[in-house]
């Protein structure tokens, strides 16, 4: 999954319990909400942005037993 560029927000629990393995996630979200990728499937997320300066929510990635990768570019 790619999120479009219009998006500027992921919502507390937006991929919880989801199936995407791969999720990148452009420069124009400036927030992700807590638990956003908890209990999900997702194996890798890319952020193609620098996550300093976010708001980054608690617990982005509870439980999220398959995640290996997460790469930021």
């Amino acid at each position: 999954v790619e999120i479009p560029t219009t998006v500027y927000a992921l919502r507390s629990h937006a991929f919880e319990m989801t199936c995407f393995k791969e999720i990148t996630i452009p420069s124009t979200v400036k927030e992700i909400g807590d638990f956003c990728f908890a209990h999900s499937k997702v194996e890798k997320l890319t952020f193609d942005c620098d996550v300093i300066g976010k708001d980054l929510g608690e617990k982005l990635c509870y439980l999220a037993s398959n995640l290996k990768t997460i790469i930021f570019i």
